[in-house]
Formats: C-alpha cells, sequence, structure tokens
C-alpha cells in the first residue's frame, strides 16, 4: 500500500537513500498526490458491475440464504448462492458470482448497535492515533487494505482495516459484524506503529503491554529521535489467516521494516499477548546475521527489511496435485503506478512463520538494503508477470472508452488469493490500464493459478472463467498440442517507459522440436490429472502446464500454457492460434480398403492408395485405419504421400524415414520406440499445415506415436495419398479441412458482458442443394448472470428467400414447414440457462427429402448436459441456406464439416463358427438347418436380412426378443444379419 502514494518518490530513490530521516515532509507530499491520483482515477471511471476499481483487493468467499444472511459455507441442502466478496482500500468492496463481472458496495458501519457514517466515532482509537480526529475526509483517505475473514469462534465476519497516520503513526484494528456487507463495529486494536520518545497514547500503552518497557527503545528511531524507517515496520497491509493446525495469525507491514507475523487469539480476534514466539532475543531482538528474524513488539520478520520496496503481504496455503502443501507469501515489489515498475513476487514455507524461500533459494528477508528490488531487478521472489499487451488490445494509449484497455496492463499487484473448495487456485489483484496519462485506469483482475511439476502456482494468461479449467481426466493426444502459438516472455521492461512485453511466436512441432522466437525441443505429461510441459530451449528449461482458456475480451477459447524457468524465475505465457475448420467428413460403411489381403501393396502404387486433395492454405486431414501388416521389416507398413506434381513430392513412411522430400524442404523426426508400434492396430493420423510447415503425427489406442515435420514446404494445393508397403489398410474415416483464423460470431466487454441484439451478428452462410448433412462444433457463451433463455445461439435457416430462426430454447419463428421439438430439460429453464453458459455444443443437421432434423448436443463445462432434436417438415424447395446468429451471446465456431457416408459394399468371407456379442445383442447363424437365429436385450426389437447386394429380405420384430430367419427358399451365398441397427454378421449359406 506505501507505495501507491510514492508516485513523486518514485523519481527520486537516491534522495531517500541518502537521506531516509526525511520522512515527514516526503510522507506529506505523498500524501497530497495520494488524494489527487485516487480523486481522478475515481472521476474518471464510470463504476457499474463489471470492471471495479477496488484498490487492494483482498478475496473471501460468501454464501448468502434467500434472506440475505452471510455464511462461510454451503448448506446441507444447497440452497445458498456462492459470492466472491473483495474488500479494499477507502471502503472499496464489491462482490460477484464468477470473479468477472463485479458489483460495487460500500460495507456499513455502527458504534454502540447504531449505524453511522461518523468514521472517525468507528475507529476509535485508532483515529485519535493516526491524527486525523475530527477530519473525515483524511481519515477515509487513509483507510488502506481491508482483509476479511470469518472467525470461527466469534461466529462473525472479521475486518481488518490499517489506518495510516502521518509521521508513520499508523495501526491495525479490527472490527466485527453477522453480515458480510456490515454494520461492521470496531472490537480493538491489533497492533501499532509510530511509537517513538515523542509519542504517547494508545500506541505507547501496546507496546508495553507486548513488552512490559515503559519507553520505546532506540532501535526504533531515526536520527531525529522519531520512528525509523529502516527498522521499524509500516503497520499497514493487514493479512489474516487460520494456519493449517488451526490458529490465527496476522500478516502486515510495508517497506520500511519489512512485514511481520503475529500470533491472533482465536476468540477474540485480537492480538494474543501469552503467546511464546520460541525465540530468546537479545535486546528484544533475533538477528541470523544482518537479517532480521524476530522483533520482540512486531513480531516474526518474515520478509523485507531495510526500507527496501514490498507491500500488499498475502499468505495462502495451498497444496498441489500431488498433495503437497505450503504456505505461499504473495508480495508486491515497486511503486503502484503505470511506470513504477511495480509487481507481483512469490515465496514460500513449510511454516507459516517462515522462513519464505523462492525457487532459486532466496530469501524474502533482506540483509541489506538493495536499490532497487523491483521492476529490472527480479532477482527476488518469482516475478508472476510483468507489463503486457495482447496483440488484439488497442495500442491507444489515451482511450476513454473504459471497456477498452489502453496501451496494456501495468502494476499488477497487491494481491490475495485463494484456494477454493473445490482445490482450484485464483490470484485476484488491481491492475492499471496503460492509458499513458501518468496515472492509469485501475480495476480488479482474477487469473487462475495452477501448479508445476515442481510444485509452484504460476498465473494462468487469461482472466478467470469458472468451469472453464481444463478437466482433470482431459488426456491430450501430442497432435492436439502441436502448433503455432502466441508466446508472451515477461521480461523486465522498460518501466518507466511505459513499456509492454508483446507476443512473439513458438512452434511446437510434430517432431517435438520448437521452432521461431524459441528453439528446443518440447515434452507432454499426464499423471493423475496434472497437465504437465516442459520446454527444453536454448535460453533455459521451463516447467509448465496447460489448460483450456478463453482469450479475454476476444472470446476465442484454445489451449494455453503457463511456464517457468526455475533457474532464473522467468515466466511465459503462451496459447495456441485458435482456428477454425471447414470441410468434408467422409465415412466409409463397413470401411475402405486399401491394397489386398495377401499384402502386396508397394510404395508407389499411387492408383491402389486412397487419394485426397488437400486446399492452398493451412489445412488439416486426419485418416482413421486399421493397419494391417506383415511387420517383417520397418517399413511393411502405412505410408504417405503429398504431392504438387509427379516431379515435386514427398513419400513419407510410417519408421521415420522419407523416400524423396520436397525441394528445398527439411524433414525431421521423433521416431517410435520399436517398430512394432502399429503391428495390426488402429491408427489416427492427423496432417497440419501451418505456413510452409507440415506437421504429421500418429496415435494408436490415443498413445502418441510418432511425429515428424517437413520444413519449408510447398503452400499451395496438394493432393495427398494414403498408402503403404506389405501392409494392406482398413480405413474407417477421413476428415480434410480448411484451417482459418476463429470465427467469432458476437461480441463481448473486457468484463465478460454480451450485449448483441437479436441478429445482428451472423456468421458465413452455407448453401445447399437437395439432401445434405453438415455438423456445426461450437462453443456457446452469455453472460454469467444471464436469467433469459433466448440470450444464446440460434440456427438461422433460408428456404425461397424466406430466413427464419430456430432459437437453442425450443423456439421458432419465421421458418417454412411445420415443426416439433423435442428437448431433455422439458421446463426446467433454470438449468438451461445454467448450462449454455459456457457450453460447447454439437449440432447435427440433416435433410432427407422433405424432412430436416436438427440435433443439438450440449455440454456444459461445469458437467450439465442436454440435448434437443428439431424436426422440420414440408419442405418442398431444393435450394436451403443455413446460418449461425446470436442474442446477446457469442459463438465461438469451432469447426463447420459436411457429412459424407459412402457404402464401399466390401463384404468379408464369414466365419460360421463365430458369434457376434455387443450392446447385449447376440446374433446366432445356424447354418445347418438354414436358421439364422437372433437374440436381444430389447425384447421388441428388430433384425433386418440383407443379400450380399444390400438388398433387404425380410424384416422382422422380436417376440420376447427372439428373431428367426429362414433361409431354407434362398439360394447359396453370402447374407448379412444387421441387429437392433448396431450388430452386422456375415453367415454364408
Amino acid at each position: 500500500m506505501f507505495s501507491w502514494i510514492g508516485i513523486r518518490f518514485a523519481a527520486d530513490v537516491t534522495n531517500l537513500i541518502a537521506c531516509p530521516d526525511k520522512r515527514i515532509c516526503i510522507m506529506k507530499d505523498f500524501i497530497k498526490i495520494l488524494i489527487v491520483v485516487l480523486l481522478a482515477v475515481l472521476l474518471v471511471n464510470k463504476i457499474w458491475a463489471g470492471q471495479v476499481p477496488v484498490h487492494d483487493p483482498s478475496i473471501v468467499v460468501v454464501y448468502k440464504d434467500a434472506q440475505g444472511n452471510s455464511y462461510p459455507e454451503q448448506s446441507a441442502n444447497h440452497d445458498r448462492t456462492k459470492y466472491y466478496y473483495v474488500m479494499g482500500t477507502q471502503l472499496g468492496a464489491a462482490y460477484s458470482t464468477d470473479m468477472l463481472d463485479w458489483t460495487a458496495f460500500t460495507p456499513s458501519f455502527a458504534v454502540n448497535g447504531k449505524v453511522t457514517t461518523d468514521l472517525c466515532s468507528v475507529f476509535g482509537e485508532n483515529t485519535a492515533w493516526s491524527g486525523w480526529t475530527n477530519n473525515q475526509a483524511k481519515l477515509k483517505e487513509n483507510l488502506w487494505a481491508a482483509d476479511i475473514i470469518w472467525n470461527r469462534e466469534m461466529k462473525k465476519w472479521c475486518m481488518y482495516y490499517s489506518i495510516n497516520g502521518d509521521d508513520w503513526m499508523s495501526s491495525i484494528c479490527m472490527l466485527a459484524s453477522d453480515k458480510i456487507e456490515g454494520p461492521y463495529q470496531r472490537v480493538g486494536s491489533v497492533v501499532f506503529g509510530g511509537m517513538d520518545g515523542m509519542s504517547n497514547g494508545a500506541g505507547n500503552n501496546d507496546f508495553k503491554k507486548v513488552t512490559g518497557q515503559n519507553t520505546i527503545p532506540s532501535k526504533y528511531y531515526s536520527s531525529d529521535g522519531g520512528w525509523g524507517g529502516t527498522y521499524g515496520s509500516s503497520c499497514i497491509d493487514p493479512n489474516v489467516k487460520y494456519d493449517e493446525n488451526g490458529d490465527l495469525w496476522l500478516i502486515y507491514g510495508s517497506w520500511s521494516g519489512g512485514i511481520f507475523v503475529i500470533k491472533l487469539d482465536n476468540k477474540t480476534g485480537l492480538r494474543d499477548y501469552s503467546y511464546n514466539y520460541g525465540y530468546n532475543p537479545v535486546d528484544g531482538a533475533v538477528w541470523e546475521g544482518s537479517r532480521l528474524r524476530y522483533d520482540e513488539y512486531m513480531g516474526v520478520h518474515i520478509a523485507g527489511g531495510y526500507y527496501v520496496s514490498g507491500e500488499g503481504p498475502y499468505i495462502e496455503y495451498m497444496k498441489d496435485g500431488d498433495g503437497n502443501g505450503f504456505y505461499y507469501l504473495f508480495m508486491s515489489y515497486g511503486f503502484y503506478s503505470p511506470e513504477g515498475g511495480y509487481n507481483m513476487r512469490l515465496f514460500r514455507s513449510d511454516k507459516i512463520t517462515g522462513p519464505y524461500k523462492d525457487v532459486t533459494g532466496d530469501d524474502a528477508v533482506f540483509n541489506k538494503a538493495i536499490y532497487p528490488n523491483y521492476g529490472n531487478n527480479t532477482t527476488y521472489g518469482v516475478s508472476l508477470m510483468q507489463n503486457y499487451s495482447w496483440g488484439w488490445w488497442t495500442n491507444n494509449k489515451t482511450i476513454t472508452d473504459y471497456d477498452q484497455v489502453g496501451g496494456g496492463q501495468t502494476a499488477q499487484g497487491h494481491n490475495s488469493a485463494l484456494m477454493d473448495e473445490d482445490g482450484k487456485c485464483y490470484v485476484i489483484y488491481h491492475v492499471k490500464d496503460n492509458t499513458g496519462n501518468g496515472y492509469g485506469w485501475h480495476h480488479v483482475e482474477s487469473h487462475p493459478m495452477v501448479f508445476t511439476s515442481d510444485g509452484w502456482p504460476l498465473v494462468a494468461p487469461f482472466e478467470t472463467r469458472l468451469g472453464e479449467y481444463t478437466d482433470k481426466d482431459t488426456v491430450y493426444k501430442e497432435q492436439d498440442i502441436m502448433g503455432e502459438y502466441a508466446v508472451l516472455t515477461h521480461n523486465a521492461v522498460d518501466y518507466a517507459a511505459l513499456a509492454c512485453n508483446k507476443t512473439g511466436t513458438m512452434r511446437l512441432n510434430a517432431d517435438h522440436s520448437i521452432s521461431a522466437d524459441y528453439s528446443g525441443t518440447w515434452n507432454y505429461d499426464y499423471a493423475n490429472g496434472k497437465q504437465f510441459i516442459t520446454l527444453k530451449t536454448t535460453v533455459g528449461t521451463f516447467n509448465g502446464t496447460i489448460l483450456d482458456q478463453r482469450m479475454e475480451d476476444n472470446g476465442r477459447k484454445t489451449l494455453c500454457l503457463t511456464a517457468m524457468n526455475p533457474a532464473n524465475e522467468l515466466c511465459l505465457w503462451a496459447y495456441r492460434l485458435p482456428q477454425s475448420k471447414y470441410g468434408t467428413e467422409t465415412v466409409f460403411e463397413p470401411f475402405y480398403r486399401i491394397g489386398d489381403k495377401e499384402q502386396t501393396l508397394v510404395w508407389n502404387e499411387t492408383d491402389k492408395f486412397l487419394k485426397t486433395e488437400a486446399p492452398a492454405g493451412d489445412f488439416e486431414i486426419t485418416f482413421k485405419f486399421h493397419n494391417h501388416n506383415k511387420g517383417v521389416n520397418n517399413w511393411d507398413n502405412w505410408a504417405l504421400r503429398f504431392e504438387e506434381s509427379a516431379d515435386n513430392f514427398w513419400a513419407l513412411r510410417a519408421d521415420g524415414y522419407s523416400v524423396e522430400t520436397f525441394s528445398g524442404s527439411t524433414v525431421s523426426y521423433s521416431n517410435p520406440k520399436t517398430w512394432k508400434e502399429f503391428d495390426d492396430k488402429d491408427v489416427d493420423v492427423k496432417i497440419i499445415r501451418q505456413g510452409a510447415s507440415i506437421h504429421v503425427s500418429a496415435a494408436v489406442d490415443g498413445k502418441d506415436i510418432y511425429g515428424v515435420l517437413s520444413k519449408s514446404s510447398p503452400k499451395g494445393a496438394l493432393t495427398v495419398y494414403l498408402g503403404g508397403e506389405s501392409t494392406y489398410l482398413d480405413v474407417q474415416k477421413m476428415t480434410v479441412a480448411s484451417l482459418k483464423e476463429r470465427e467469432i460470431i458476437g461480441s463481448v466487454t473486457n468484463y465478460g458482458i454480451y450485449k448483441d441484439a437479436f441478429n445482428t451478428k451472423s456468421g458465413a452462410s452455407k448453401s445447399f442443394s437437395g439432401d445434405f448433412h453438415t455438423h456445426y462444433t461450437f462453443n456457446n457463451f452469455h453472460s454469467s448472470n444471464e436469467t433469459k433463455n433466448w440470450n444464446n445461439f440460434i440456427i438461422k435457416n433460408t428456404i425461397n428467400g424466406k430466413t427464419g430462426f430456430i432459437r437453442a430454447d425450443a423456439y421458432q419463428f419465421d421458418s417454412e414447414g411445420t415443426f416439433t421439438f423435442k428437448t431433455s430439460w422439458g421446463d426446467d429453464w433454470e438449468t438451461f440457462v445454467k448450462m449454455l453458459t459456457q457450453a460447447k455444443v454439437d449440432i447435427d443437421i440433416e435433410r432427407i427429402g422433405s424432412t430436416i432434423i436438427y440435433t443439438c448436443d450440449i455440454k456444459s463445462y461445469d458437467g450439465l448436459s442436454g440435448t434437443m432434436t428439431v424436426t422440420q417438415d414440408g419442405i418442398t424447395a431444393q435450394s436451403f441456406g443455413l446460418s449461425l446468429t446470436e442474442e446477446a451471446s457469442q459463438i465461438d465456431i469451432l469447426e463447420i464439416m459436411d457429412l459424407k457416408t459412402v457404402e464401399t459394399g466390401i463384404i468379408e468371407d464369414p466365419t460360421i463358427a463365430e458369434t457376434v456379442e455387443a450392446d447385449n445383442t447376440i446374433v446366432y447363424p445356424t447354418i445347418t438347418d438354414n436358421i439364422v437365429n437372433v437374440r436381444s436385450a430389447n425384447l421388441d426389437g428388430t433384425a433386418t436380412l440383407h443379400a450380399s447386394n444390400g438388398v433387404t429380405i425380410a424384416k422382422k420384430k422380436a417376440v420376447n426378443g427372439a428373431v428367426e430367419f429362414d433361409l431354407s427358399n434362398q439360394p447359396s451365398g453370402v447374407y448379412v444379419v444387421v441387429a437392433e441397427g448396431k450388430v452386422e454378421k456375415i453367415i454364408r449359406k
């Protein structure tokens, strides 16, 4: 908190080093600047639901019932609403249900049970100690950094406020309330600062009560006999925590003497005067070399000292994915101004009283004066982030639109942290938008934190969207991770010039190499819900974690990573460039065979290969097939051929060898451990071209086996063949799609509110003639506090020039034909709206003749799911237009694929003795007496008998689960039995 009033002081640190005792005149100047800055910020900013300028936000989870009563936990009936409350400086406060969209409020206060706005009376002896008696305005200006906690024994919400006074006369007092909003009534003082030979009153009395001494020792003094800033602590910025043993502690302090911890009385919430810290001080202090470890009044020294910057201490006990827990100490170094080099640092300890160390072993307690220890000096503490700017933020630093970020974000800090009930962690802090006016707008920001493999929590790149964490059961294929990323490295910057880190490029290639602005190798490691990624680069090894996030102020959901180099504490963020897929998915029934069972296929017999055309530009092609190979040689396997022309092609084998390569290209491989990985296996091959790089990866049973990268490849259209050598392939599915920049329909403000009017934003239209089958996959987002059913995605259909609308809430208007709706949610619209707040939606649309069927499958990111089937009958027009629109929501298009089914007519020779068993349905072919028996768990199910050419011979309904087909009148040959539309059995008479 102290550095917020140090804006002018930041320009002349050398004066303070030379003369730290000039504190009185400097502090008076600081206060004047504080008033001007604060009023300017609050007058310029609009304070509404959304972003709020709560300074020094301290977070607490609150559950409220229908009567407005507030509790620290959910009820047994789960009928309370969960809120996140933040309390801050100058009575700033706000609440939210999602840590994104905040509503500001002002807590109330009382004296002797009567609500009052007389703050001087509310804070009692702390007002008198500060010197602001009868000066309401001054007192409010100096109410800094409130912290809030539920006292388990008092059964009350306890607020700890620091009251900053002139000439270091600061103190922390405690107030209590039955409700989170107040009224809060003062309980008592906790700790004081500013005592010296010239002071008297509450602070001196408290010092005597703790130490038994009537006079203040000279070690606290400066050269003029007043309180000294290099040893004595600035008694502000409280943080109150229960440790893992259930004991209550106060963490406090700022700059000057540093950060201290004292024990509180669990029953009263005030200082525990009887607690023995286990130290044996000499002259009231315990030193370790030149590091102060303990002071008989100020308590256990855990950070700072020597008037080095450091404020806003916050301790949160958090556990990593393995259940290992530490006390993590967050600090803010520097000056809270856009050009002040202000940022968050992180240390940890296995005890709440320390010692606290960073990842390289540096102690949070200083043993000498280090100026500056902030900004470009990132030695002490993990520097969680520096000034930064995303590419889609405006570069206009003079903007007046509060919905935008001007030039980047700076001065992130004075944070709190939260490990929520579900174990997920968050950091909540205030930040200044880099408007370039010397002050900058500020607001509350919240980001998730995830643990790396070495047990350190790192900040995720984008704002918190509850429910959008990667599910712990998600195991990514490496082919889902590879690709091009925008990378933002949190380097030290010229903060005085308002410089911001900006994004570069990092490619995670299929061969596990890293290229572009970083070079090296990468590796993904999933273990029991932990999503670890390691980047070994020429500038060090970064240990990181991957997770799904939505790009703030942008809406696109994509794969992100946050990582740190533990050797130098350098952090980086990256997100995979989000793209939409547009193409065709082909399913082969029962399969498409490449080669023959004799396995005579040769690597260059392209006339026998499966051929497809890849478009110019970025594309993605996938093949799913079973590989039947001899397995005698490495090359007895599947293979690919990419052809620009007959003279320029790339022939790639599954054993990591290229028979030919494109002219001017280079190919590198990440090979399987053995050459048996693909033997008689179901194989998934993914091919991605981005720019001039072609990535090929292959997986078996979800396990990554193989990765290949071809650099400097052609960018135009290619012919792609799937084939092999001494093998035959049974291909089940193939997709071919162009990759384009992610398509977004709808807009969002930078605090998560969607305001588009109905049908004002639409996606590109697709046109069809006659029968068709297409599939849309997208994310649907709407405001977290949304209550209207219709503020979601909408399907537009255009027939005979007339446009109709089918809404997500099973309602349509202006469309041709007649409609029937069937939904899984019935009349439960509350669940429906919640489900679609953050949902992945698949819509399958198929026309057969005059009927169009829309099948919507909805899965929310917090586990809810639902389906809607819409049948549109009576369509006579051949042409049909299709697109998506929305109302007060946003559609994030993942893919739009036309679906094709190819009947290949392949029938294998039957094995008479076999039975088929799946989905509780069994087909028994009994050829000896020309009877085929079908048994089904579905007592009134159906079975169908087909000739080898696909003609239906008979279809029967089961009687008590049994169907019989008599082949006595049928000629000899091959027949196919289909049971329940799921199980096929080929038989021969």
